[in-house]
């Protein structure tokens, strides 16, 4: 994603949405828990991970 695409799901996070995302270069699914403005916290089945923002896209 983009930065601006990494911050504006990040707000969505902060407001209460539910966001998933699809890491691009492992291909797992998780759901976005936290983030900062490059950094996602991403459950992903019983784990929790920090994957880039801009190896995600949306899912």
């Amino acid at each position: 994603m983009k930065r601006k695409d990494v911050r504006r799901l990040c707000r969505d996070v902060e407001e209460g949405r539910v966001r998933e995302v699809e890491h691009q270069v492992t291909h797992q699914h998780g759901e976005v828990i936290s983030c900062d403005h490059t950094t996602l916290k991403v459950k992903s089945g019983d784990r929790l991970q920090n994957w880039a923002g801009e190896n995600c896209e949306r899912s």
